[in-house]
């Protein structure tokens, strides 16, 4: 069953659908790195992230709507996905604590002694 039987209700529809398909690939990650943030606690980092894309979501509703219809609230939800994804990953790469840092030397090993893991 189709959702109506207008042809220009179904055409204006199709692009906007796509587009909003193809988001939910990148929501996914978002939800899986989110989830993560939770999971460590990172709340703060967490609620700068949402008030971060809900401010670009708001902004993008001024203008792109009344230039693209239909598509520019489906754009604008693709600039809210996409400054999630970039929140949740330089929390995973550089911020949190599953980021993965390089190593910086113990004092022990500087002095000449060794540690007794690793004898």
């Amino acid at each position: 069953m189709k959702s109506s039987p207008l042809p220009e209700v179904r055409a204006a529809a199709k692009l906007p659908a796509t587009v909003s398909s193809c988001l939910q690939v990148l929501n996914g990650l978002v939800m899986v790195g989110e989830g993560i943030m939770i999971g460590t606690g990172s709340f703060v980092h967490l609620a700068i992230n949402i008030i971060i894309a809900t401010l670009s979501f708001i902004a993008s509703l001024q203008f792109l709507p009344e230039r693209f219809g239909l598509l520019g609230v489906t754009m604008g939800l693709g600039i809210f996905t996409f400054c999630r994804l970039i929140g949740v990953l330089a929390h995973q790469m550089y911020h949190g604590p599953l980021a993965i840092r390089s190593p910086t030397p113990s004092p022990r090993s500087e002095s000449g002694m060794t540690d007794a893991r690793t004898t």
